[in-house]
Order: C-alpha cells, then structure tokens, then sequence
C-alpha cells in the first residue's frame, strides 16, 4: 500500500522491512510503502500547515473502499 500525506512531506523514520530506525539522516516523501503483512512504518512531519490534510492509499480501489483518514492540523495558538 503506498500511502500518501497531503499538504506535507515527512521524514520516512523506518520503513517497511527495516528493524531500526534512523532519526539522524532519514528520507524525505510524500509517499511511502507500507510493505508486507507485519510490517510497520514510522513518519515523522512538522505540523507547520494548518488545516484538513487527506492521509489515504494511492491504490484507488482501496482508498474508493476507504482506505483514508483526514488528519486535522490546527493553528499553534
């Protein structure tokens, strides 16, 4: 599943298939594969866009089937 974050990149921390995890010198995406059954992936983005960003699957049966979230960034006040 390539899941991808509207209105920001983020740095991809660990990804799919990797046992650790690299906060020194990750990648930057907008898109990432979640890989193979037990797999997980770890993101990490600064809320610095206000707004309703979509959080979906860029297969677009799955995300047709609801495979999204809206994630909801508010204003530093």
């Amino acid at each position: 599943h390539p899941i991808h974050l509207h209105g920001h990149n983020f740095a991809v921390v660990k990804g799919a298939g990797n046992s650790t995890a690299n906060f020194v010198n990750p990648v930057w995406r907008d898109t990432v594969d979640l890989g193979n059954a037990g797999d997980n992936v770890t993101i990490r983005f600064v809320t610095d866009n206000p707004g309703p960003w979509l959080l979906h699957c860029h297969v677009d049966f799955h995300l047709l089937d609801g495979f999204a979230a809206v994630m909801a960034e508010a204003r530093n006040e």
